[in-house]
């Protein structure tokens, strides 16, 4: 399959209305949303322009989790569609916990990213840290040292656990 190449707005490119602006909707979410795998004509986004006789803007970013599809809206400023649907992957609940992508996937380099924490009743956005090499070196040895707000740390209430040998458990 060829590569997808996003339009002027941001967007995947949606055949049956492929002048950019003027979209009804705007879609936003991780890969389901872009819809990896299949060509712009069988993207669900394209799919839904013909059936709502309108463009249907497609947003979506593979890998991304909720707060980080929600970033992606607030930030663009070329989305003009009256309706957003911010798309919802189950499977991508743990995305919503994590701030290193290493934990929870096969990334094969150090993967930071956002997230959001429930703090006084309001989220607060966590932003993704730019460590130094030597933070970066500790971050990979000892995650805890370094992410405060990780859910996959081990030890932590995720209830994974480090491995270790322990004499009384031989």
């Amino acid at each position: 399959m060829k590569a997808q190449l996003l339009d002027a707005t941001g967007s995947r490119p949606i055949p049956a209305y492929p002048e950019p602006g003027a979209a009804c909707v705007s879609l936003y979410g991780d890969s389901f949303t872009f819809s990896v795998g299949v060509d712009d004509t069988h993207a669900w986004s394209n799919l839904l322009s013909k059936q709502l006789n309108c463009r249907v803007a497609n947003y979506g970013v593979f890998g991304f989790g909720l707060d980080q599809a929600l970033l992606h809206f607030e930030s663009n400023d070329s989305d003009e569609a009256p309706i957003v649907l911010l798309n919802l992957f189950a499977g991508d609940v743990r995305r919503h916990v994590n701030q290193l992508s290493n934990l929870i996937s096969k990334v094969p380099t150090l993967s930071l990213k956002p997230r959001f924490v429930l703090e006084h009743g309001s989220l607060k956005l966590i932003p993704i840290l730019a460590p130094s090499r030597d933070q970066a070196e500790v971050l990979a040895e000892y995650p805890e040292l370094v992410l405060t707000h990780e859910y996959f740390l081990p030890g932590g209430n995720s209830g994974i656990r480090r491995l270790s040998f322990r004499n009384d458990k031989l």
